[in-house]
């Protein structure tokens, strides 16, 4: 069995920057990115909130520019689902499909996976108002304003504190 380094599991943001950053260290990686890699932002429209993109990116494109990055360091990637890891003794095996690797570090980077409630509307209703945004911040009005401050709470996610009137300090 092939000894690895690092091996990574999951191929979302973290899953694709962890590999980026350890074959740069000179390890030998192994990127286990599931059947179906890329994460909860695949299915995201626009990104607004992640860092080096002054304007909004979409899901998949941020993705696939994560995935061309990390591929240009090396590291071994493969598209198959992990079943089965055993931390009882070192080096650790995981296994995914019907193959197991060996690694001396595991990184798990997972991630959150949107839990759905499949009903007709919430297919309908996807990305107009129905999301599964990890933040929870969802813009009701068509309006985001970051600051909070300003504006009436009419149209205010669910659980976002109301700040109007509220100073800074």
């Amino acid at each position: 069995m092939n000894l690895h380094d690092v091996i990574i599991i999951g191929s979302g943001s973290a899953g694709y920057t962890a590999a980026i950053y350890s074959c740069r260290a000179g390890r030998k990686t192994l990127l286990l990115a599931g059947s179906i890699p890329g994460g909860q932002l695949m299915i995201t429209s626009d990104v607004e909130n992640f860092p080096g993109f002054p304007q909004s990116i979409l899901g998949p494109e941020l993705m696939e520019n994560l995935r061309k990055q990390a591929e240009r360091f090396g590291p071994e990637i493969i598209y198959d689902d992990v079943s089965k890891v055993d931390f009882s003794s070192q080096p650790f095996t995981v296994t995914a499909g019907m193959h197991s690797y060996q690694g001396r570090t595991v990184i798990i980077a997972t991630g959150a996976n949107a839990k759905w409630l499949e009903i007709p509307s919430e297919a309908k209703f996807k990305g107009k108002g129905v999301s599964s945004c990890a933040n929870g911040r969802g813009v009701v009005s068509g309006e985001y304003h970051p600051e909070g401050h300003d504006h009436p709470s009419e149209g205010q996610a669910a659980g976002q504190p109301d700040h109007a009137g509220q100073s800074d300090e």
